[in-house]
């Protein structure tokens, strides 16, 4: 029998870890979303909980407790500049500062205190870092 940290190919048994997973989903309806007999359920929100805006090729984020989307491409053919939070506590989407540069199809990273918008297309390629920070986290 194979002990912790040697294993043997030819053998059919294979080491096993067992763990313990937990999963918290904070301000969701009251629904059970991951019962053993279904792993997941996609919940559809109501209309007074969707973006202000629509938008695709966008980016996104969370910064204080908050869902960030920035930037995008929408109903025009010109991007979009505009920035919109989701609180889940209010169960509402409200607009943020514009982006200095309006964009499509960048790219995102997140600290803890920001979230950064690199690059993507504006009226073409976009060389602009820009940097989010809510006033609570700064």
């Amino acid at each position: 029998m194979a002990s912790i940290g040697e294993f043997d190919p030819l053998n059919t048994r294979v080491p096993a870890t067992k763990i313990e997973v937990t999963v918290s989903c904070r301000h969701l309806l009251d629904v059970d979303t991951f019962s053993k007999s279904d792993p997941g359920v996609w919940l559809k929100p109501s209309r007074g909980s969707r973006m202000r805006e629509k938008r695709a090729d966008f980016v996104a984020g969370c910064l204080g407790g908050r869902l960030i989307v920035a930037g995008g491409l929408g109903n025009e053919p010109s991007p979009l500049g505009s920035v919109e939070s989701y609180t889940p506590g209010k169960r509402r989407w409200e607009y943020l500062p514009p982006m200095p540069t309006a964009r499509c199809s960048s790219a995102s990273v997140q600290t803890p205190s920001m979230l950064l918008v690199i690059g993507g297309v504006a009226q073409g390629p976009s060389d602009a870092v820009e940097a989010l920070c809510l006033q609570e986290n700064v």
